[in-house]
């Protein structure tokens, strides 16, 4: 079943927020400085800390509850341009460890417990464009090659790509219910890959990667693939259309927002699909131009949509406080929070009903059971708060549960938002426990 796409362009008024932004938790803000270029990702690490990545060749480690700096990891001679988390007792400590993958052609292994580099790979011979974890003991390096390596580091095998194949793979998913199927996108084209391994009593010995076949393509650039459920993935394009996948026959099932004139005037692709989030295995949000949209891929069926959310494209989602607010943040240099206000009681205070939904139920302000009954599409979320601090595009916005948010932009800065309120009532708890142990050992 197709959608029509009806995301005009720049047709809908742009909503702006008006008076105080008395339902903005994000109400503190601190400003974390290292990197001089770029900054292209971030990815918590645990509930207390977090990497960013860069064009300044840098990887930093942050305390994103003290907001201080912790590692600065240097040693790549170009951007890094993807990262990896993992955790292996292979060779090194029992702790977490990370990969960044640079346009130096190399791969560097970081411990995040001391910062020291631990191991440099150099057989990849081009720029790594994405790193995908199979487990804790194998991972794929992707470019215009695929290259599979064990856990300690060890290259396993390559797989050189046809001449044909001119666009460099820069998206990689691990295909859910399949665990030998790697799908892949470079440019419009789709890629399905097989990883095979042996093993000598729970150690990979060898292992290879077999290509499977391409998948029917999409008129412009994939932006966006992401698993759905064990069932589907998803693909996003440029050309404005998102196709869901069978994970088992990798045929097409369906689409959403398919457009006819997708390029727009002076081919700026006002349409473009530039993320995709999946929630609870039914629930597909999408990045659509400036505007989001959120669908069931279960009934097929639009449940709600915000045409145009910013001035520019979106770049990246997240949900906030619980799943109550959605965060989108946006070319035009703002991370705007939508959702709806929340239902007072006659103390003022949160409703407790409110406070037992589901995260999508109060994203939404319905029941999953009145949703599952409702046949038009929902009301738009309501603009809650906007949050300015950055001086050029936000690149990506992260939710740190109850230590806020943070984002990264191309101003080369990291910025924490912070809960005013319930940073004030740590601090204050901080001064109690000195004051009630004047020894200073809490």
């Amino acid at each position: 079943m197709v959608f029509p796409g009806d995301f005009p362009e720049m047709k809908v008024k742009v909503e702006e927020i008006e008076g105080d932004q008395i339902l903005n938790p994000f109400t503190e803000v601190l400003i974390l400085q290292q990197h001089s270029d770029i900054i292209r990702q971030l990815h918590p690490v645990g509930d207390k800390r977090c990497v960013s990545i860069g064009d300044d060749n840098l990887a930093v480690v942050w305390d994103i509850q003290l907001c201080l700096k912790l590692f600065v990891l240097s040693g790549h001679t170009r951007p890094i341009t993807s990262l990896l988390l993992l955790r292996s007792n292979a060779n090194y400590s029992d702790s977490d460890w990370l990969l960044t993958g640079s346009s130096d052609k190399t791969i560097k292994v970081w411990d995040l417990d001391t910062g020291k580099c631990l191991q440099t790979m150099t057989e990849h011979g081009a720029s790594v464009k994405c790193l995908l974890s199979i487990n804790d003991d194998l991972f794929l390096s992707a470019g215009q090659s695929l290259h599979l390596w064990s856990g300690a580091g060890k290259l396993l095998d390559c797989y050189h790509r046809t001449e044909k194949e001119i666009e460099d793979i820069n998206l990689m998913i691990h295909v859910c219910g399949q665990t030998d199927r790697v799908v892949t996108a470079s440019g419009k084209q789709i890629g399905v890959y097989q990883v095979n391994t042996t093993t000598d009593d729970v150690v990979i010995v060898t292992g290879d990667i077999a290509f499977v076949k391409n998948l029917p393509s999409h008129l412009e650039a994939i932006r966006s693939l992401t698993n759905l459920s064990d069932q589907c993935f998803a693909s996003g394009s440029l050309d404005g259309t998102i196709v869901i996948w069978s994970c088992q026959t990798f045929l097409p099932t369906y689409k959403f927002n398919t457009v006819d004139s997708y390029q727009g005037k002076d081919h700026l692709y006002p349409y473009s699909i530039q993320h995709v989030l999946c929630l609870e295995e039914r629930f597909l949000l999408a990045a659509i131009g400036s505007g989001f949209g959120l669908f069931d891929i279960t009934t097929r069926k639009l449940i709600c949509e915000k045409a145009c959310a910013h001035f520019s494209k979106i770049l990246h989602m997240t949900f906030v406080c619980d799943g109550a607010y959605l965060a989108t943040c946006s070319e035009d240099g703002s991370i705007r929070l939508w959702g709806h206000a929340p239902h007072l009681n006659s103390s003022g205070t949160e409703d407790k009903s409110d406070m037992d939904l589901r995260p999508i139920e109060r994203f939404l302000d319905i029941s999953c059971d009145q949703l599952r009954h409702h046949k038009d599409v929902l009301p738009a979320p309501v603009l809650i708060g906007e949050c300015l601090a950055h001086s050029g595009a936000v690149q990506m916005v992260v939710d740190c549960g109850l230590e806020g948010m943070l984002s990264c932009g191309v101003d080369g800065l990291v910025i924490a938002w912070k809960n005013a309120e319930l940073q004030a009532m740590k601090r204050n708890q901080i001064i109690q426990e000195q004051f009630l142990n004047p020894s200073g050992i809490v």
